[in-house]
């Protein structure tokens, strides 16, 4: 399943259930996702957290300073924020 098939299928979820009135945290939950589903990922290497702790032959090692742990960059979490150029 796509990205853009996981939006519309949640779409389509969350209209079913404002139709038949149903539970309201039901309908944020889905709202939430939906969200979450239209972001870009934030990889660290790109987060405005990360910084770089080592550099040998190349090969970058960075620091999270949010999490206060080493990464290799590529990794991503929930509170990543997208560092200005």
């Amino acid at each position: 399943m796509t990205r853009e098939e996981a939006i519309q299928a949640l779409k389509d979820l969350a209209e079913i259930n404002v139709r038949y009135r149903c539970d309201d945290k039901w309908i944020t939950a889905l709202d939430m996702a939906i969200e979450a589903l239209k972001a870009e990922p934030v990889r660290c290497k790109d987060c405005k957290h990360i910084g770089i702790i080592d550099e040998d032959e190349g090969t970058l090692y960075y620091h999270c300073c949010f999490w206060a742990r080493e990464t290799d960059g590529w990794g991503f979490c929930h509170k990543a924020e997208r560092r200005e150029p």
